[in-house]
């Protein structure tokens, strides 16, 4: 599952799916998100597990809730 805070401090916006998306789009989704987190993790050269961490700490003290 997509960490929404994390989601968002990565691409600047809401994760957007909602209930009835289909799952094939879920799953595109995440799967472009974690190649995503894994080249800005090399990027940066940081750990991915911290990195997505870290951006969930980020989001949370920015934008606080999600919407």
């Amino acid at each position: 599952m997509v960490d929404r805070h994390a989601y968002r401090a990565v691409y600047g916006e809401s994760y957007p799916p909602h209930r009835q998306s289909g799952a094939k789009a879920k799953i595109d989704l995440y799967f472009q998100y974690l190649d995503d987190l894994i080249a800005l993790a090399e990027s940066k050269r940081v750990d991915f597990r911290m990195l997505d961490r870290a951006l969930y700490e980020f989001d949370k003290k920015t934008n606080r809730t999600l919407s």
